[in-house]
């Protein structure tokens, strides 16, 4: 029989260990992950894509709001 357990924590605080991924919530509370390198890598790759992702919807949120700014002041 397999255990599934969930946990829901708000991020405090990562740090990328020897061999684990080692995250601290708001209250204190650590969650250690063992990670071999190609998970290290695919999990870079991942925040890589999230990161870029994020910057290029808060340009593209910059620049609507820089247009109808220009449009306002015509």
């Amino acid at each position: 029989m397999k255990i599934k357990q969930v946990v829901h924590a708000k991020y405090n605080h990562a740090y990328c260990g020897w061999n684990r991924l080692e995250f601290t919530d708001a209250d204190g509370n650590e969650i250690s992950i063992e990670m071999t390198d190609d998970q290290y890598l695919q999990f870079g790759r991942n925040v890589a894509e999230k990161v870029q992702r994020i910057e290029r919807e808060r340009a593209d949120e910059l620049r609507n709001q820089l247009q109808k700014q220009e449009a306002a002041d015509e």
